[in-house]
């Protein structure tokens, strides 16, 4: 269904970022980590302020026992704003800046 959509509008940067981030939560919950990573950096290639997708692909690191810091870090060396926090379920929070 993803892929489907994904063909519909190809210039439509913004909603395929959407897409494929939307794809990449399936493919994670199907246990398909790698193919996961991929579709959550397109997204990024895609929007590169899409939060959600940088997020998803650090849990897909994880999950594959890689470091997920260096996932953040090249994010804010790219130029992002370093002056901000967010927190996770449970209470464990992450602050950059």
């Amino acid at each position: 269904m993803y892929s489907e959509a994904l063909e519909i509008d190809p210039l439509n940067k913004k909603t395929n970022a959407k897409l494929y981030f939307n794809r990449a939560t399936a493919l994670s919950r199907l246990s398909k980590t790698k193919e996961a990573i991929i579709d959550c950096t397109t997204a990024l290639n895609l929007d590169e302020t899409y939060l959600k997708a940088l997020l998803r692909r650090a849990k897909c690191y994880m999950d594959l026992d890689i470091d997920p810091t260096q996932v953040f870090q090249s994010f804010f060396n790219n130029g992002h704003n370093q002056d901000f926090s967010f927190g996770f379920p449970g209470g464990f929070s992450f602050q950059f800046g």
